[in-house]
């Protein structure tokens, strides 16, 4: 009997802690909605997108809703009805934005992964804002060719149509030295074993263009407004130095086309937004030549719904490889406990 009851609790425990874990991820994911509605260029780019593009009468959808506020812009801009898809449980603040804008007759929201969701119909057009940092971090080049296939009507527009992702060499000694001297010590403990940390994850910065040594480079690029297949060009960006410096880590960035004549650019020196940029520091600081070539591969993993990736770094001077590293935040200790089961430990 003691047996059975332990293992009741044990197993309440674990119930718990799961419920523990999936609430801090929603909680995190309130965040960030909270800080992308605060985003006006970012909400001032797709109005004008959906503006553009929705006609008088479509049927819209809205993968990926969050707080409804696209919903209700495509509605706005004349759609008859919108299917609001959303898996998480935002869907119901959702609800009430419709309501307060007084648009709810012609917005469905299905809760649900619009990835595998059957739609009641085919529809005119779809909006999916899963642009993370660098563009690639919420699984939107996963998400789009699904999209068109599954639900949209043969020539139905789509937001975005194309994204482009850019690395640049950067020369940013503050910042590196604030990454490193974290894990140098604090209050008489040794930190350095988490330097391992710093160096195997992206930290989203504000850049300007004065910190580009040289650069800037596509090392992602996807069409879906192309005719299929149309599959993205990941390769290294290349870029060749122009002066002596020093390279303290690279720092990326994206493009979207959002509609014809609209774009939404996340550039150093473009208009602030909630991405910022990506800053993918070095262990150390590298000296560069007038000459010299710099190549930085980003990779995203094709089994990762959210931001993890393969970044690698090479310098080549006179056709010979002077240095060369590789990391991945997949194997930094935040995501190696996303592949495992929470629990109590």
């Amino acid at each position: 009997m003691a047996i059975k009851i332990a293992r009741r609790g044990a197993g309440r425990a674990r119930l718990c802690a799961i419920i523990a874990y999936q609430k801090a991820a929603q909680d995190h994911a309130m965040y960030a909605d909270h800080v992308m509605l605060n985003d006006g260029v970012r909400l001032e780019r797709f109005r004008a997108a959906l503006r553009a593009r929705v006609r008088p009468g479509d049927v819209v959808l809205d993968a990926g809703t969050g707080s409804g506020v696209l919903a209700v812009m495509a509605a706005q801009a004349g759609a008859a009805r919108v299917y609001a898809v959303e898996k998480r449980g935002i869907v119901n603040l959702a609800r009430s934005v419709a309501r307060a804008n007084g648009c709810e007759d012609r917005i469905e929201f299905l809760r649900g992964d619009f990835l595998s969701l059957r739609l009641p119909e085919r529809v005119d057009g779809a909006v999916c804002e899963l642009l993370g940092y660098a563009g690639l971090a919420e699984g939107i080049t996963r998400a789009m060719p699904r999209i068109i296939e599954r639900h949209l009507k043969s020539g139905a527009w789509f937001i975005p149509r194309a994204l482009r992702t850019f690395a640049a060499a950067v020369r940013h000694p503050a910042l590196h030295e604030r990454l490193m001297l974290s894990c140098a010590s604090c209050c008489g403990v040794d930190l350095s074993p988490a330097l391992h940390e710093i160096t195997q994850n992206y930290w989203v910065e504000s850049l300007a263009g004065a910190d580009i040594v040289c650069g800037p480079a596509p090392v992602f690029e996807v069409n879906w407004a192309a005719p299929p297949p149309c599959p993205p060009v990941n390769e290294p960006a290349r870029m060749r130095v122009t002066r002596a410096d020093t390279v303290h880590g690279f720092g990326v960035w994206f493009e979207a086309d959002l509609a014809p004549g609209v774009r939404l650019d996340t550039a150093p020196d473009a208009p602030l937004t909630s991405w910022r940029q990506v800053f993918f520091p070095l262990p150390d600081p590298l000296s560069v030549r007038q000459g010299d070539e710099l190549l930085f591969s980003l990779t995203p993993l094709p089994m990762a719904e959210g931001d993890l990736f393969h970044w690698r770094t090479v310098l080549v001077r006179d056709g010979r490889t002077l240095f060369e590293s590789a990391h991945s935040n997949a194997l930094t200790s935040k995501n190696m406990d996303a592949f495992e089961e929470p629990g109590i430990r």
